[in-house]
């Protein structure tokens, strides 16, 4: 757990350089099988020890909020225009952050892939670009 707010920053934006490498995979898809019992095993996507670091940041250091009614924030105009435009987190608050994390992350427990299409989309990067930023001004 981060002593203050500027470290807990620093930590989150420590990953800024590994997301932004073109050789960085943030999952691997696995491939539909069948158990033993014949049923369809659908596919998953499988987080690299990267991203696995990642969520396991995301919720040490408390980005993830249990405060945050995500499911209805992310519906709203805040998450369409963040979540639709990554060049806008470059201006996010620390709680619009906070709010973009714990959306994101919850979102994958019950769609998996979520945090991986986020990833892709750029969304990821620009807010752990965003929290090494904002580390740098406050130190």
């Amino acid at each position: 757990m981060p002593r203050n707010e500027g470290e807990r920053l620093s930590r989150m934006g420590r990953f800024a350089d590994m997301f932004r490498r073109d050789e960085f995979e943030f999952s691997e898809e696995s491939a539909a099988t069948f158990s033993p019992a014949g049923l369809l095993m659908l596919p998953m996507a499988n987080l690299s020890p990267g991203a696995t670091a990642f969520v396991q940041t995301c919720y040490d250091d408390n980005w993830i909020r249990p405060d945050i009614d995500w499911p209805k924030w992310i519906e709203g105009d805040e998450a369409e225009s963040l979540l639709s435009n990554p060049a806008l987190i470059a201006r996010s608050s620390i709680d619009q952050l906070e709010h973009i994390l714990t959306a994101l992350v919850r979102r994958d427990r019950f769609n998996d892939g979520a945090l991986d299409h986020a990833y892709r989309q750029g969304i990821l990067t620009a807010a752990v670009v965003r929290c090494a930023q904002l580390a740098v001004e406050q130190s």
